[in-house]
């Protein structure tokens, strides 16, 4: 998970204009029993306006497992709500909330967040307030919270860490399933072929081949 400077792009009009507007909205349609939907301004197809501007932030890589390119009809972007829209909806359209994901993260993240009390997700367990970490957060640097096991090509929590500190690691690596369903295997797959070119922006997981 590298770290991402969302000072790289301005936060869009349409949610400059509208994001406390369309958050009441979202309320009353969560009420209603209705689905969340984005919305059209002016001319703006906003998803694709909001979209366009987190892949931008993150040279259309997921923010959080790294994997690229994102783009349709390759590794669809989805608009991700670090926070869920349904369990936190006053943040539904707050821009340090949204953060461009492939699917299988948005997918294994769901509408599940960790709490104040204790939590067990995916058959991993979640003390309580302890939040996984965000890849904006100005406090955060790979190299602090993890490392790297070489012969697994898993990410773990950085040893030389508290013990809480490497809980937090602990949840966010579990939170995203950084080391589920073949992900180190297709770093080091990255890895082999990032070893015989000089550009590093053009693969995926560059958080990984950065250390390699």
């Amino acid at each position: 998970m590298d770290k991402i400077n969302r000072t790289k792009v301005e936060k869009p009009d349409c949610l400059t204009d509208n994001d406390k507007k369309w958050t009441l909205d979202w309320k009353t349609r969560i009420k209603e029993g209705k689905k969340f939907t984005w919305h059209n301004y002016k001319t703006m197809d906003c998803q694709k306006t909001i979209s366009k501007a987190l892949s931008q932030i993150t040279n259309s890589h997921c923010s959080y497992c790294g994997i690229y390119k994102l783009e349709r009809g390759r590794i669809t972007p989805t608009i991700d709500h670090f926070k869920p829209k349904s369990i936190y909806p006053d943040l539904s359209f707050e821009w340090s909330n949204l953060f461009i994901s492939c699917n299988e993260c948005q997918k294994y993240k769901g509408s599940f967040f960790p709490n104040n009390k204790e939590q067990n997700f995916r058959g991993n367990f979640y003390p309580k307030n302890i939040e996984p970490l965000k890849p904006d957060d100005k406090d955060y640097f790979f190299d602090y919270w993890f490392q790297i096991d070489w012969r697994s090509n898993k990410i773990l929590p950085n040893e030389i860490r508290t013990k809480d500190e490497q809980k937090k690691a602990l949840i966010t690596i579990n939170f995203f399933c950084l080391n589920e369903d073949g992900r180190p295997e297709a770093r080091e797959e990255e890895l082999l072929k990032y070893t015989k070119t000089q550009d590093i922006n053009i693969f995926s997981y560059v958080f990984f081949l950065e250390r390699g």
